[in-house]
């Protein structure tokens, strides 16, 4: 059974911004854009990183794990994750390298999932999520 649970206040969510929060017991992250308030999952579909740590711009937030980019206002896959080497790379010693590339093999197969999509409303000076 799904209900709408109080969020956060919307002035605490300016135009061109993004919050994670816990509504109920589900990560969502909020954003504010285009005159709208969105809801998708907060965790990126890729390897579940929190998508708040991400860049927003306009109404697709990147993930600043891997790069997997998502639209805000449905929640769907824009672009799939980027698995690159980690910054800093050439400073690692050479031993450890085998073992991250060992690890970019492995994280680079696994598929981009879309975020869930959550209805949202306005009510008086609250956003609600329905959940």
């Amino acid at each position: 059974m799904t209900q709408w649970i109080e969020a956060i206040r919307l002035a605490e969510l300016p135009e061109g911004s993004m919050r994670a929060i816990n509504v109920g017991n589900v990560e969502v992250l909020l954003t504010h854009v285009d005159g709208s308030i969105h809801a998708v999952g907060n965790r990126c579909g890729h390897m579940n990183a929190s998508l708040a740590e991400g860049a927003l711009v306009g109404h697709v937030v990147t993930c600043a794990f891997h790069s997997a980019r998502f639209d805000v206002t449905t929640g769907r896959k824009v672009s799939d994750a980027v698995v690159l080497p980690p910054p800093g790379i050439e400073k690692a010693p050479a031993e450890m390298l085998p073992y991250l590339q060992k690890a970019g093999r492995l994280s680079a197969p696994i598929r981009t999932h879309d975020c869930p999509r959550y209805d949202v409303m306005v009510d008086g000076e609250m956003i609600k999520v329905c959940i």
